[in-house]
């Protein structure tokens, strides 16, 4: 499971090993904001860490139990059982580490809590010898392992509510709301129009919220591979991404495009940029 001679799994060998649905904390949708409800001009009432604190520490914990599983023919039991049970203290850490970016009116906070799911694991696996990419190819290959079990009506449900009218209104009134700049560790968004044929819309952040918190806990070399995850989404629903640059490889934004149908690969290589 090292950089030159990766651990490779079949879907068999997941399922055997009890990955199937333990990657819950990880597996997160499309989107996840909501279409009605809160304005973006009014301010979240509730504290949503606090309120959604039980729920995410047992979908991590289950989570963990799927790693330990994974991890053990590698590392041993001993090995894979404490890195289980340390990240799971770790979680809880850096949970209460979070930054505010608006609570459920935030599109994305949900991605917050993935990036402290990913970092969890980290230190006990640099102790085992592992490195950021071999954490990251762990987490790709269960990403892809559970968002596949989505049936063909739920894909098509999912590819159809973002593509809809309804729904891109509401990508642009969140754009508008993060270019306020309210929170410091929120993404800032600006929405394109697509012209129908390179694409048919999609969007710029100039700021990440999971960079900056996984800078902030001198852990941004794990960004990448958390990136490289939009691509398995896209190729489940069918939202044809793509992307030339991401502020987690360096560069200074990150442009989604995604056009209907289109033809994704949905490959480990896709922004690794190895040889």
């Amino acid at each position: 499971m090292n950089g030159n001679n990766e651990h490779k799994l079949s879907r068999r060998d997941l399922l055997e090993a009890g990955i199937k649905g333990c990657a819950a904390c990880m597996i997160l949708p499309m989107f996840a904001g909501k279409f009605e409800g809160m304005e973006f001009e009014e301010e979240p009432k509730e504290d949503y860490y606090a309120l959604n604190k039980n729920k995410y520490k047992k979908m991590f914990e289950e989570s963990a139990m799927g790693f330990e599983q994974y991890i053990t023919s590698d590392v041993g039991a001993d090995k894979a059982k404490q890195i289980r049970e340390q990240s799971e203290a770790y979680f809880d850490r850096l949970y209460a580490k979070l930054p505010a970016v608006g609570g459920s009116k935030n599109i994305n906070v949900v991605y917050l809590i993935e990036a402290a799911s990913y970092l969890a694991f980290y230190p006990s696996m640099q102790q085992a010898g592992k490195t950021a990419r071999d954490l990251g190819k762990i987490f790709f290959d269960m990403y892809e392992q559970q968002i596949e079990k989505d049936t063909p009506e739920e894909r098509k449900k999912v590819q159809d509510e973002f593509f809809s009218d309804k729904y891109k209104k509401h990508f642009k009134q969140y754009a508008a709301w993060t270019q306020k700049n309210k929170y410091p560790m929120n993404w800032i968004a600006e929405y394109k129009e697509g012209n129908g044929t390179d694409f048919d819309w999609g969007y710029d952040y100039k700021r990440c919220g999971i960079v900056e918190f996984l800078k902030s806990e001198n852990a941004s070399e794990l960004a990448p591979y958390i990136c490289l995850t939009d691509f398995v989404k896209s190729w489940v629903y069918g939202t044809g991404l793509e992307r030339e640059s991401t502020i987690a490889n360096g560069n200074s934004i990150c442009d989604f495009r995604y056009k209907r149908g289109r033809k994704v690969e949905k490959v480990w290589e896709n922004e690794l940029y190895e040889t």
